[in-house]
């Protein structure tokens, strides 16, 4: 019983674990990296697409993190060569990349952000 708990900490605790360490080279280069989740989710949100396209996980694992990098290298250019705050251009591409998987999960999929979501919800709210 223990270890099938080990095992599902372990499988759950390894992305944001991986997240936390780019956060923390980020921060030893002298820079915030807020956000780190806009990435995360655009590299799901590309990784469900490729691989529900080819049917490859190993395309869609390459694919989230050629997306990851592309998200991060705009932030870096905004934050450095624009000068801008890296606060508030984190919250800015997490809000974006959130609304856009949004979009894209609602009009490719049919669902709203939650897998299944056949919840008795108002129609005004879907």
């Amino acid at each position: 019983m223990i270890d099938l708990f080990i095992h599902a900490a372990l499988l759950m605790t390894t992305p944001i674990l991986l997240a936390a360490v780019g956060g923390f080279v980020n921060r030893m280069g002298g820079l915030i990296n807020i956000g780190l989740d806009s990435m995360m989710l655009a590299g799901a949100l590309v990784a469900v697409r490729v691989s529900s396209a080819t049917g490859s996980a190993l395309l869609g694992t390459l694919a989230a993190a050629a997306i990851g990098a592309l998200v991060g290298l705009a932030m870096s250019l905004v934050v450095t060569r624009l000068r801008a705050n890296e606060i508030i251009v984190g919250l800015g591409f997490t809000v974006a990349v959130a609304g856009l998987a949004r979009f894209i999960l609602k009009s490719a999929y049919g669902v709203w952000a939650i897998y299944g979501s056949s919840w008795n919800l108002p129609e005004i709210l879907r």
